[in-house]
């Protein structure tokens, strides 16, 4: 289970310095491990990189600080770039002035009710307002394949027992289809598509690191 961005929303897209502040202070101000606990009931791990861990092209010493809660850390990169609270309401704005409301698409069913709430409390306290667009996973997912929404709760099942079947959610050339957050990056698809011709051996995982 994820959390994507709609890299072509004008609000929390895009690769400029502070579009990708507002995304790693929302990954940072998100408690992954009260969802593990309270609403998995503990039957859950927490992601600490791209490909889980056992299966070929997991980096063991992959430790990426912005998925450790740090709300302090959170608050300060966004004051830093400018979503600051200007009319003392209690929440920010964007740093134009405009008002910053979060558009999250959560499925229809009595068990998201709670995930709901974790994500308008940790916003809350990052001082963010977010408004649930509720609607069938099958909509949610057409909605993602056409870049119809701004942030989306999103699963994925492996295929196949590698990175690539990882790597691939993040690959340019999938945009609209295994990749609805649209990320592209040049860099990442060159890697990727090297990787993807070369067995499983030592030159892939250096790839894949």
């Amino acid at each position: 289970m994820y959390t994507q961005f709609n890299m072509n929303d004008p609000v929390v897209g895009g690769y400029a310095p502070d579009k990708v502040a507002l995304r790693r202070a929302i990954a940072l101000a998100f408690d992954r491990q009260a969802a593990i606990d309270v609403i998995l009931g503990g039957a859950g791990t927490a992601a600490d990189d791209v490909v889980p861990p056992g299966i070929p092209g997991h980096n063991e010493d992959f430790n990426p600080q912005t998925l450790e809660r740090d709300l302090p850390k959170a608050k300060a990169l966004l004051e830093l770039f400018g979503y600051a609270d200007r009319d003392g309401d209690g929440f920010r704005e964007t740093p134009d002035g405009r008002p910053l409301v979060l558009i999250l698409d959560s499925p229809a069913e009595p068990r998201f009710r709670a995930w709901d709430e974790l994500w308008e409390r940790n916003l809350t306290s990052l001082g963010i307002r977010v408004a649930f667009r509720k609607q069938q996973q099958s909509e949610m997912q057409k909605a993602a394949r056409m870049g119809k929404y701004q942030i989306s709760m999103q699963g994925w099942n492996m295929d196949f027992p590698d990175g690539e079947d990882f790597f691939l959610i993040l690959y340019g050339g999938n945009a609209g289809n295994a990749n609805g957050s649209f990320f592209q990056l040049p860099e990442f698809d060159r890697l990727y598509d090297r990787a993807r011709l070369l067995p499983d051996s030592p030159a892939r995982t250096f790839l894949y690191r």
